[in-house]
């Protein structure tokens, strides 16, 4: 399980936003963070959302109810 105070980005529609993976997780949950979005931890170079392996249990749970 990831660390949910560990800095992360969100790049939303080019808009970068500071947060923690449990804030992410909210996010998904309330749809605002969507599988391509762009996030990072710490310094690593950007990803999208629903490649990163702790996130794609989240949004699979989001998806199957």
């Amino acid at each position: 399980m990831e660390n949910a105070q560990e800095l992360w980005q969100v790049d939303a529609n080019g808009k970068i936003f500071d947060t923690n993976f449990a804030e992410m997780t909210s996010w998904i949950d309330e749809g605002a963070l969507l599988r391509q979005d762009k996030v990072r931890k710490g310094n690593l170079r950007w990803i999208e959302a629903g490649k990163v392996p702790s996130l794609i249990a989240v949004f699979n749970a989001k998806e199957n109810g």
